[in-house]
């Protein structure tokens, strides 16, 4: 029982573990620290901002399990379009049928 538990208890701790340490001198160490922390600050304000996702519970049609669907507020006044659009078509359909 104790082998059995020995292999993930040393799979945890070499996961819990991280790298070694590197020598470095630590005046050496500090100037490419602080050179680095003002690149990744100026790489931060230079990327975009995330678009906000909105999420919602739909059901399809013909089934009783809803989905989670997960959009941008852009793509779900897109898709809003696309459905009145294809409402429209279909009406225009159904009057010239008859």
């Amino acid at each position: 029982m104790t082998i059995r538990l020995a292999a993930p208890l040393a799979l945890i701790a070499l996961c819990f573990a991280g790298p070694a340490p590197a020598a470095t001198n630590d005046a050496a160490a500090n100037d490419a620290h602080a050179g680095h922390a003002a690149e990744q600050t100026s790489e931060a304000d230079a990327k975009p901002a995330k678009p906000r996702r909105v999420c919602r519970t739909e059901t399809a049609t013909g089934s009783v399990m809803p989905k989670r669907v997960c959009r941008t507020a852009e793509q779900a006044e897109a898709d809003a379009r696309n459905a009145e659009r294809f409402r429209e078509q279909q009406n225009r359909m159904g009057a010239q049928a008859r």
